[in-house]
């Protein structure tokens, strides 16, 4: 009698044990579904002036196979870098900015790659198709900070430690900030 009880209670902790592992996996797969294969590095301290306008600081860089959720879900066609900025109007008059105002250089091959526009959009909505901390054809107030992220779509072999460049034009002057994929 105590031999079947305690098989009872090893078959039951087996199952449970099976059940707690294929949790686990669902949970991660979800996660990865949710937010890609992301790599982040943050950036302290990189800023840069660009003519008498903006002020721009690289705050945080992000690698991922997709931006967005839900029916906004993006996939790259290389490997999408995640550039967390935030902007500081320093004139005295509203400014606007917009995709053509940064770009990136690949510092080895002397390439330059614009913003992905849909996945820099596409990954800052929430579920209901509302952006969310951007500052793209958003008037920014002389004095005031805004936050966002803009996204590119790189080949995959530009995302393993490559240097790079962001590059930010304002008013036919221009200004950079150095990186690293890693």
């Amino acid at each position: 009698m105590r031999k079947k009880r305690n098989k009872r209670i090893v078959k039951k902790w087996w199952i449970l044990t099976g059940l707690l592992i294929l949790l686990l996996l669902a949970l991660f797969l979800i996660g990865k579904m949710f937010l890609g294969d992301q790599k982040t590095k943050k950036e302290k301290g990189k800023i840069a002036s660009v003519s008498s306008s903006f002020s721009v600081h690289l705050k945080e860089v992000k690698q991922a196979s997709q931006v967005g959720s839900g029916k906004w879900k993006t996939p790259a066609n290389g490997k999408f870098v995640v550039l967390q900025l935030e902007v500081k109007n320093t004139s005295k008059q509203v400014k606007t900015l917009n995709t053509f105002n940064f770009k990136l250089l690949d510092k080895k091959t002397g390439k330059i790659y614009g913003i992905a526009e849909r996945a820099t959009i596409r990954g800052q909505m929430d579920k209901k198709g509302q952006l969310q901390n951007t500052f793209f054809l958003n008037k920014v107030q002389a004095g005031q900070k805004k936050s966002g992220h803009i996204v590119f779509d790189l080949p995959k072999k530009v995302t393993n430690n490559h240097p790079l460049k962001l590059v930010i034009q304002d008013q036919g002057k221009q200004a950079s900030i150095p990186f690293t994929t890693s």
